[in-house]
């Protein structure tokens, strides 16, 4: 076995980031041990108390000479001096860490060993923390890589939060890792039978084994002809967004990553329904995923939308080689294996607030971006929803008064992320008691279902029958009836569901804006308004109850309001939480947020129901204060980051879009109506009397940025 040493040079200033060198090193110990090397980390905590001047008896201990690599990281801080001097220009060493550097580089001038990599922190400094002598010699020194005026020229890296370094230092150690190793190459791959592919890595940015497999996947893909895509430099702004558009609309492959960190990431799942919605106008791509040690059932936002293919799951590092194997195996059209996801997985004891199965009560998990309704078809009715973090506004009160009656037609409306879903659900879970639920999401229709009034009708039969476990030779035997789709629809429900059910029926549609831009919009809404008129003139029809979740304004959908089911019964409008309701959360979370900071917090995230939980989650598990998480929050890579670019992929081919939002920062007005309504569906903007203005200070502050 090869040892690999690692010393590790760094002021106090970066304690946390010394640490994760450590937490790095036993992270990539399977890699290593696969190459037939022993890492070894190494810094000054490791070394045993003897008299002396402390540098020379660290530098004594760790022996310079039998260094590998060096690693150093620097913020603010550059140390006390440490009593030494350069040999060469007998200068006094200003601190430990640059005698640590200098004796490195001396040996690295001779003998080209060990390898220096150095890294800066580049986010801001606290208050107080500010040493202006310190952070002087902090940028001497960086000044001192310069290539043609530096003293030891060089390239270095940046990062801003302890997690990116995290991330950035595992994927140099690995690589590092690979080219100290002899098996890195594979020699038995079958070649390219047919044409070179193209393929998109659809992965999470700041997830380490994610980045490092989909590095690893791109390197051996491209090595047997394929041309491989993948998005390591985190680019910003229009051309960014189009060129990861024109990747997946050019590829014949997506591979999609899904780990614990990507399941949730808002860009992987914009990603993967952008290829799908290419699937079905160009026939490709296909989608391959990953399972990254993630067991159970895939996201529903990812889930919906995959074709039916193969699904490959890797555990460690050593099962890269059987991967890439099993990949080209794909391509070649040569392997057929499937996981059944149903069979495998068990159905946990209870769901979060937002639909995500976990199988303990005290598990505190992050909130998912989108809800997800599978729940609903948890077996034996033994639904348990949380409410640990549920916060009932006045809407949830209303709603489970209206559902359970008979005769009610119902309208949640609300922007993207308000919780619309969430409380559709806990509404229909009240209403089970009494009545049989139909719930229909439209946002996981196939697009076949959209292309014409008679496809849609049938496929919306067809999961009605599937929901109350009806034959479904009763829909297609009506489909051969001479009558339109609509009435054959119409006939369905009163033949099949009303007139033969002595209960109460909620027939609930999600995501009904799915139908905006189908052809026959206006017809449907129209029958269903019709369904609701129904019952002045026929009273089995009040057994039937319908309920309707919209994200946008209602003549958006049909335009004249004397046959829009959305101007009848029951509306409600869901708001972001208030001051109330965010200093409850705040309390069930243990109260993160505390004095002053509290009205930071609400300004910054403004009541937005997944965001305000998301930062207290991120409070509660990660960040020890609200001036550290405020410091990264409109980073692009920071916590907030994968949202943030979700928001900016939602703009990505409107020029429209992006001039209403810029005008609403600049100005709290936009002159293209149209556009505005669309910046509110998305839950971009709001609007307070008769200004607008971005939904929290965490757009306005991101996209003021990005809307230059």
């Amino acid at each position: 076995m090869q040892k690999l040493r690692i010393f590790v040079a760094a002021p106090s200033d970066m304690a946390v980031e010394r640490t994760r060198v450590e937490t790095i090193a036993s992270r990539l110990k399977p890699l290593a041990d696969s190459l037939g090397i022993v890492l070894e980390t190494l810094d000054w905590g490791s070394v045993i108390p003897n008299m002396g001047r402390p540098e020379e008896v660290i530098l004594e201990q760790l022996e310079p000479t039998t260094w590998d690599v060096v690693i150093g990281i620097l913020w603010h801080r550059f140390g006390t001096p440490s009593g030494g001097k350069d040999p060469n220009t007998k200068r006094i060493y200003q601190s430990g860490t640059e005698e640590e550097f200098s004796t490195a580089y001396r040996l690295w001038k001779q003998v080209r060993r060990p390898r220096i990599m150095m890294y800066r922190c580049t986010r801001s400094i606290p208050p107080g923390a500010l040493e202006p002598d310190q952070y002087k010699r902090v940028e001497e020194f960086f000044k001192q890589f310069d290539a043609t005026t530096g003293e030891h020229p060089g390239l270095y890296k940046t990062f801003n939060t302890s997690k990116s370094f995290e991330s950035l230092l595992f994927d140099n150690l690995q690589k590092l890792l690979l080219e100290y190793g002899e098996s890195r190459k594979i020699t038995n791959y079958p070649r390219v039978e047919s044409r070179p592919r193209n393929i998109f890595i659809c992965y999470r940015r700041s997830a380490q084994e994610d980045r490092a497999l989909a590095e690893y996947l791109k390197d051996q893909l491209a090595s047997q002809g394929h041309n491989v895509f993948i998005d390591i430099s985190m680019r910003a702004g229009k051309n960014w967004l189009e060129e990861i558009d024109t990747q997946i609309k050019s590829s014949d492959y997506l591979i999609v990553l899904v780990s614990k960190e990507s399941a949730d990431s808002e860009m992987v799942q914009a990603e993967v329904y952008r290829a799908y919605e290419y699937r079905h106008r160009f026939g490709h791509p296909q989608t391959l995923p990953i399972r990254i040690r993630f067991e159970g059932l895939l996201p529903y936002t990812i889930s919906a939308f995959l074709s039916p293919y193969q699904q490959l799951s890797w555990q460690t590092v050593e099962d890269n080689a059987r991967i890439a194997r099993e990949i080209t195996q794909v391509l070649n059209g040569q392997w057929s294996e499937k996981i059944e996801i149903s069979k495998e997985t068990p159905w946990p004891i209870f769901y979060s607030e937002d639909g995500r199965a976990v199988y303990s009560k005290e598990e505190i998990v992050p909130p998912l971006p989108e809800f997800d309704p599978r729940l609903l078809d948890a077996p034996g009715g033994a639904l348990k929803l949380s409410d640990r973090f549920y916060i009932e506004r006045d809407v949830d009160k209303k709603l489970k008064n209206g559902i359970a009656k008979k005769g009610e037609t119902i309208t949640i409306r609300a922007s993207r992320q308000s919780g619309k879903s969430s409380l559709l659900v806990r509404g229909i879970h009240h209403a089970r008691a009494v009545a049989d639920i139909i719930h229909i999401d439209l946002q996981s229709l196939e697009h076949k279902a959209l292309e014409s009034n008679d496809k849609f009708a049938h496929s919306l039969a067809t999961a009605m029958a599937r929901k109350l476990k009806l034959e479904i030779d009763i829909v297609e035997r009506i489909w051969k009836d001479k009558l339109d789709s609509q009435d054959k629809l119409t006939k369905f429900i009163e033949d099949h569901i009303i007139f033969n059910n002595s209960r109460q029926i909620v027939l609930a549609i999600d995501e009904a804006d799915r139908l905006l831009s189908a052809p026959f919009s206006s017809d449907f809404f129209s029958l269903v308004r019709s369904w609701h008129n129904n019952r002045a003139l026929d009273e089995e029809w009040n057994k039937l109850n319908i309920v309707m979740v919209i994200a946008t304004e209602p003549y958006l959908l049909i335009a004249d309001p004397t046959v829009s089911p959305f101007n009848v019964g029951i509306q409600l409008d869901l708001k972001d939480f208030d001051h109330g309701q965010v200093d409850d959360l705040n309390q069930r979370h243990r109260a993160p947020i505390k004095g002053k900071d509290f009205e930071s917090f609400f300004d910054v995230l403004g009541g937005h129901p997944f965001l305000t939980r998301k930062g207290l989650y991120l409070l509660v598990t990660e960040y020890s204060s609200w001036d550290r998480l405020l410091q990264e929050a409109a980073d692009e890579q920071g916590p907030f980051g994968d949202h943030l670019r979700r928001q900016h992929w939602l703009l990505r081919e409107s020029v429209e879009l992006r001039e209403a939002l810029r005008q609403v920062i600049r100005q709290n007005r936009c002159s293209d109506d149209l556009a505005l309504r669309r910046l509110l569906r998305a839950g971009l903007v709001k609007n307070v009397g008769k200004s607008y203005y971005c939904r929290c200070g965490l757009y306005e502050r991101f996209f003021k940025d990005k809307l230059k």
